[in-house]
């Protein structure tokens, strides 16, 4: 199925570098929610002398200049969960101390997010980043069979090792949630996995 979406331009998965105060990879995704725009950022420094971190916000309006606070948590590296920085400070050096909070700038410009912030305890972060690339379709070269012999191919295989799906054209997977223009992965799992234990 085709990811068709109306275009929001600060809504969407966002991927670059990050420098300043360290450097790293970051990954932002940014849902529409009512009337402004919630999203949850993914920093992993380029050094282990550093926790990947993740960071909400939750910004005022719509508009494509943004100003939000962005609350940071560490993920501890034995669990890959979030956590205290109490609880894991002792993996890295005396040195290192580890921000709870940003002041965040975001600006969308020529379809690229631009964002600079400083945290609480002064570590700078600037990135340009851009959207993934893609027309909807799947980069996986297909193989066309009819039914009979996608039957007799799959017959062979462990059904609990492989998930098949038959399709027309060759369309990128996509669910449902990111065809409805959502991209916050946590709020699945939070909110709606949820939600549908209870029916």
């Amino acid at each position: 199925m085709l990811c068709l979406e109306k275009e929001v331009p600060m809504r969407g998965q966002w991927l670059g570098s990050y420098t300043g105060s360290a450097d790293g990879k970051v990954m932002i995704n940014i849902d529409e929610v009512d009337d402004h725009f919630e999203g949850v950022a993914y920093l992993n420094p380029s050094t282990n002398n550093f926790p990947n971190s993740v960071a909400y916000l939750s910004t005022p309006n719509k508009n494509e200049d943004q100003a939000a606070t962005a609350y940071i948590n560490p993920i501890d590296p034995r669990t890959g969960f979030l956590s205290e920085w109490e609880d894991i400070k002792g993996l890295y050096g005396k040195g290192v101390v580890h921000s709870s909070k940003a002041n965040v700038n975001l600006r969308v410009r020529e379809n690229r997010l631009h964002i600079d912030a400083v945290s609480d305890i002064g570590l700078t972060l600037t990135a340009v980043l851009d959207k993934p690339s893609g027309n909807g379709e799947s980069k996986i070269q297909g193989q066309r069979m009819s039914w009979s012999d996608f039957k007799s191919h799959i017959s062979s295989r462990s059904k609990f090792s492989y998930l098949f799906r038959g399709q027309q054209k060759p369309w990128s997977l996509c669910t449902s949630f990111h065809r409805r223009g959502r991209y916050r992965m946590g709020e699945f799992t939070s909110k709606d996995v949820k939600q549908l234990h209870q029916d």
